[in-house]
């Protein structure tokens, strides 16, 4: 994978190399010293392990502005580089920048039409491209905001003024129905990079909100099926191209043969799906538009786990396939860390950047030595000191203290309308499963799981019905 990060367009000396830095070191057919630009960006390539548990960054490059053709030429030089060491890479992922999508077409490759990937330089396989889902995630959200409305293929809305009204919903009703959504993600200009906004806003649980809403009647959400499938199916695409563990279930699940069908099912859904999108009823489809990269790069993620698991899964070369080692996040955390020994420096120039570079990639190699006194046999760490305040923790109880309160005697002034009962039932679930993992004395927990169940039609609907069912004792239908 490759990306960018910024950095301070500053000329250093470097003591250990006698020489100035921080000019471009590629990019550029300037030759004269005095005459190269300075450096704004560090084109980095990272190797993230399919079938193993690690990730290294093989190069990064000091650049000012780079064309398609110089990216493309960089990227065959990087490839060629790693086949020494044994690692066949067989895909490359990157952001959805216009220079990226045209170094493409120098690999012989089309991402918008039926070749999206290209032969491999000195290797006899193909390598698959990669637009990041997170990226796309982000284009998708922005997208549909600035057009508040998109339509289907049947010519039906999907309004972004639903998740308006959701928020304007909970935030003026003190309850949230299971979802993270408030008015930072309608500012979403704000903090227009966070991949956490965005997630939050295009999940399934704002589209479980909105069905029950839609489906109480509510005034606001009597027409919002539309927008509920749209974010059930960018959900559940998201989900497929981030799944990251063995024992995820759902979408998140790894594509192995026993999962293959149902996700290649639902890709296939999705595909035509984004494929219909348009900004108008009587326009030209959305990947057609100026704001097409977004669903287009699902569409090609989608397309490529396809091929990938044809050409490697059913052929028994992997067993299985985690989408989530595709994606860019482990570029932009390997970034992240960089920033932080800097003192959280959003801006290093090059001597700070190769310096944290450096750091990173020998951090792993501090070890002891062979003929030591003492060679580690585990991964024991040194304990830390806490800066937290030390709590007093009291071993005995005053029962004068102790008020003898039934909850049941317990009544508030008001009554609670169904929405409210949903939410307050969900949080007193959550309350309940907390309570049983804590307590230790079996009459306490026979007592609670005696207790009637209450239901709901949200958990249901939330849930899946897998969750523990809340208790009417917990939270009583009349008063709360």
């Amino acid at each position: 994978m490759m990306d960018e990060m910024a950095i301070r367009k500053q000329l250093k000396w470097n003591h250990s190399e006698k020489k100035f830095v921080g000019y471009v070191d590629c990019g550029t057919v300037i030759r004269e010293p005095d005459a190269m630009p300075l450096a704004k960006e560090a084109l980095v390539y990272l190797l993230t392990g399919i079938n193993e548990r690690w990730k290294i960054p093989v190069a990064y490059f000091y650049v000012n502005s780079v064309t398609s053709q110089e990216r493309a030429e960089i990227t065959l030089q990087v490839l060629n580089f790693i086949v020494p060491s044994g690692v066949n890479v067989i895909a490359l992922t990157f952001d959805g920048l216009s220079a990226n999508i045209k170094m493409c077409t120098e690999f012989n490759a089309d991402v918008y039409n039926s070749r999206r990937y290209f032969r491999h330089p000195s290797q006899d396989h193909d390598v698959v491209i990669f637009l990041d889902a997170a990226h796309m995630l982000k284009l998708i959200r922005t997208a549909w905001a600035i057009k508040r409305v998109l339509y289907d293929g049947n010519g039906n809305p999907i309004k972004w003024e639903f998740i308006e009204n959701l928020v304007r919903l909970q935030e003026n009703g003190y309850f949230h129905l299971a979802n993270k959504i408030n008015n930072k993600h309608l500012q979403w200009q704000t903090n227009k990079m966070s991949v956490k906004l965005a997630a939050q806003t295009l999940s399934q649980s704002c589209a479980t909100a909105l069905k029950l809403l839609m489906e109480e009647g509510h005034p606001y959400f009597l027409e919002c099926a539309t927008t509920v499938k749209f974010l059930e199916i960018v959900n559940n695409a998201f989900d497929c191209l981030n799944s990251r563990s063995m024992f995820s279930h759902g979408f998140k699940r790894p594509l192995k043969p026993d999962t293959a069908f149902d996700m290649f099912k639902f890709c296939t859904e999705a595909i035509q799906y984004f494929s219909d999108l348009k900004i108008h009823p009587n326009a030209k489809p959305i990947t057609e538009s100026k704001s097409k990269t977004g669903f287009l790069g699902f569409i090609i993620d989608l397309k490529n786990l396809k091929k990938i698991y044809q050409d490697y899964v059913e052929t028994g070369y992997l067993k299985y396939i985690l989408s989530y080692k595709f994606s860019q996040d482990h570029l932009e955390i390997f970034f992240s860390v960089i920033r932080a020994m800097g003192g959280y420096n959003n801006n290093p120039n090059c001597v700070q950047f190769s310096s944290a570079y450096k750091c990173l990639l020998h951090y792993n190699e501090v070890k002891s030595s062979a003929a030591a006194n003492c060679l580690p046999l585990d991964n024991t760490r040194l304990l830390t000191i806490s800066s937290k305040p030390i709590k007093k923790h009291c071993d005995y109880l005053k029962e004068e203290e102790i008020e003898n309160v039934m909850i049941d005697d317990i009544l508030l002034h008001f009554d609670v309308n169904s929405t409210i009962h949903h939410a307050v039932l969900n949080i007193s679930g959550f309350v309940e499963r907390r309570v049983l993992q804590q307590l230790s004395c079996n009459t306490c927990i026979q007592l609670l799981n005696s207790c009637k169940e209450a239901t709901s039609h949200f958990i249901d609907l939330k849930s899946r019905k897998f969750a523990l069912s809340k208790r009417r004792y917990l939270y009583n239908n009349k008063h709360y």
